[in-house]
């Protein structure tokens, strides 16, 4: 289950009492300096303790303002509390330390919000904590390009939260996680997963794409390794993120024949062969300049997979009849072509990110 509350003192608790029935509850964000960071009063009145001074977080603080030769005001000094019985876990990033605590046979796990602060502290904290802790089996299922609240309605009532068995629907980006988290192997439990696996496949086939924690670009270049399928690319729109991520991946030399980013209508027709008349009449943005793309990138490299990208990213460029975030995508793989005309939305970097997420996607699914 994921729980997002108003930094109220009420809404917080209120979250807290949710969730008590899972063993294992993390809180993230709300441990700084401001008047709206009080995580650390809503989980110690939650569990009815006293705030309590720690010295080596206090010290840390002290230390941090007199070395960066800045003020430190009273507020400041509401970072080195923490509820009565907890262990602060060290923060290197910033001044806001995590902190764990056990009370009713629940293990509490505070982490600061900032990303890269709370990536820290649940990696050099967090995940030691959890394996001496808990040893759960945790079963990902994976799923790109459908929303979360179709999700929530599809299978929500399937969903299960006991003492031995958890259960949520998480969202990162473009991308859903149904997790269950397996506490205690039991056979109603094998009984419970077995059942909503197949309904998960079955309700959302056309958007899944693995049954494990692994990020969809990764899923698609082990396809395409595994099975020496080369590939390349004509990257438009997206200027060379394909190819980016691609080669981001250990061990693509094997398969990657190489790119072209074609962002001028000038090297579409140098580079992939891309007639004038097509352009003049169609536009850059059109079915005909994306499978034009197509064939060009197909006789440049001659690899097994073509790719060609071509759109509008925005903020400006767009019209009333090629609104800004209209992509079209065309892959070709040994002769079975696809074509892909698609309208995303959000600003100029997530215009581009979904749309090479969606080619990712779509790659994989021709590999199936």
């Amino acid at each position: 289950m994921q729980i997002s509350c108003h930094d109220q003192l009420a809404a917080i608790k209120a979250a807290l009492a949710t969730v008590q029935n899972n063993q294992l509850i993390i809180l993230t964000g709300g441990l700084g300096p401001t008047v709206d960071d009080i995580t650390r009063n809503a989980v110690a009145e939650f569990l009815e303790l006293p705030l309590v001074e720690n010295d080596v977080a206090k010290s840390k603080i002290e230390s941090y303002f007199k070395r960066s030769a800045k003020n430190i005001s009273a507020n400041n000094y509401q970072q080195a509390y923490f509820p009565d019985g907890a262990v602060r876990l060290d923060n290197q990033k910033g001044t806001a330390d995590g902190f764990y605590l056990k009370k009713n046979d629940k293990l509490y796990l505070v982490l600061p919000g900032p990303k890269n602060e709370l990536e820290y502290v649940f990696e050099q904290h967090g995940l030691q904590l959890l394996a001496q802790n808990q040893e759960p089996i945790i079963h990902t299922y994976k799923l790109f390009g459908i929303g979360e609240s179709v999700v929530d309605q599809s299978i929500g009532q399937y969903l299960v939260n006991t003492k031995e068995l958890t259960s949520g629907i998480y969202v990162s980006g473009s991308i859903i996680s149904i997790v269950l988290i397996e506490w205690q192997t039991t056979v109603k439990n094998q009984q419970i997963i077995a059942n909503l696996e197949t309904i998960i496949k079955d309700k959302f086939g056309d958007y899944y794409y693995a049954d494990s924690d692994i990020d969809l670009i990764d899923s698609a270049v082990q396809q395409l390794i595994a099975n020496n399928i080369s590939i390349s690319f004509g990257e438009s729109c997206t200027g060379g993120m394909l190819a980016a991520n691609l080669t981001a991946r250990a061990g693509v030399s094997a398969i990657f024949k190489g790119s072209v980013v074609t962002y001028a209508d000038s090297q579409k027709q140098q580079l992939l062969a891309v007639d004038s008349d097509i352009l003049a009449k169609y536009g850059a943005v059109s079915e005909e300049c994306c499978l034009a793309m197509l064939a060009g990138v197909k006789k440049r490299f001659g690899s097994d997979m073509s790719v060609a990208i071509t759109g509008i990213a925005g903020p400006d460029g767009g019209s009333t009849e090629k609104p800004v975030g209209l992509v079209y995508i065309g892959i070709d793989y040994r002769g079975n072509t696809k074509l892909f005309k698609e309208q995303f939305s959000g600003d100029r970097n997530r215009i581009r990110n979904k749309a090479m997420l969606f080619t990712y996607f779509n790659i994989l699914k021709l590999l199936e």
